[in-house]
């Protein structure tokens, strides 16, 4: 007996023809009918009934039926764990994000060093996740900082690279806007202006609020559950939000949305960072920061 046997047999009780079974594979219904009948002699049992329109299995035919999907099955999973182990060990990179912005940059810096780490990647609020790296739980994370506030970083026992210098836009309907280059301070106060996060998070809320100071008093800032949220509220003019002006333009090209700075003179000016603890000397880590820095060099050189 061979597996080529059990498959065919296999075959067979599928498809309940020796025609059919020949045909699958390209042979005669003869050579399918002999190798059965080889087969019950070398097993010395009969496990087909044959008559002129179908097959039927013996009582000894479905006991074997169920030996033979152990045996197949078998050798299928110890296949596959014989190739899992001969695939090179790849360390493990936690990561978190907080918002699909700071997930391009993920993006690009994983997939320079694609076949040299096992990522785990998690999108959390920027509070989140600069706990998590703090307590060992994320190796590193994206955050955003320099908006409103500066997190101080050091201080706290992190150590970060700036991945992206950047400048705020806001997004409006073109429905409400559609000559003008710049978007009014009134007409972020008649609108409510809305952000993502995929977790309760106030982060955002505080930043864009602390920016812009005294023009914020009276401004309606909240959090919406889907980045599509977003998008479609603020399409149809029903609310407004803040955008990154380097990375907006590659992910998404929605017509009905012009990306446009804030009339005020207010710097608008923020920086995407990767943070990870002081003291980390993760070999893993290392590459990662060093293929975000690469990734930076190119996001800056359009940068303002």
């Amino acid at each position: 007996m061979n597996l080529e046997q059990f498959q065919m047999f296999l075959e067979v009780t599928e498809l309940g023809s020796f025609q059919k079974v020949a045909e699958k594979n390209l042979i005669t219904q003869r050579a399918v009918s002999e190798r059965m009948k080889r087969l019950e002699e070398e097993l010395d049992t009969q496990l087909f009934i044959r008559s002129r329109n179908k097959i039927e299995l013996t009582m000894a035919g479905r006991f074997f039926k169920q030996r033979a999907l152990k045996v197949i099955n078998l050798v299928r999973d110890t296949s596959s764990e014989l190739k899992n182990m001969n695939k090179v060990y790849q360390p493990r990179l936690t990561i978190g994000y907080f918002s699909p912005f700071d997930a391009i940059i993920l993006k690009q810096g994983i997939y320079k060093i694609r076949s040299e780490i096992d990522p785990i990647i998690t999108e959390e609020g920027v509070e989140h996740l600069i706990t998590d790296v703090l307590m060992g739980d994320l190796d590193c994370a994206f955050i955003m900082d320099d908006y409103g506030f500066n997190q101080k970083l050091s201080k706290a026992g992190l150590s970060s690279i700036t991945v992206d210098h950047d400048k705020m836009l806001l997004g409006i309907s073109q429905y409400l806007i559609t000559d003008s280059k710049v978007i009014s301070t009134e007409m972020v106060k008649s609108l409510p202006v809305i952000y993502y996060s995929n977790e309760e998070s106030d982060y955002l809320r505080r930043a864009f609020l602390q920016n812009l100071g005294k023009i914020g008093h009276g401004v309606d800032v909240r959090r919406v559950h889907s980045f599509e949220q977003m998008q479609t509220l603020v399409s149809l003019g029903k609310a407004i939000s803040f955008y990154p002006s380097n990375l907006v333009k590659l992910l998404t090209n929605d017509k009905q949305i012009n990306y446009l700075p804030l009339e005020a003179n207010i710097d608008q000016s923020f920086s995407f960072k990767l943070i990870y603890r002081k003291g980390n000397s993760s070999m893993t880590l290392k590459k990662f920061i060093k293929a975000c820095k690469l990734v930076a060099d190119v996001l800056n050189l359009d940068s303002f």
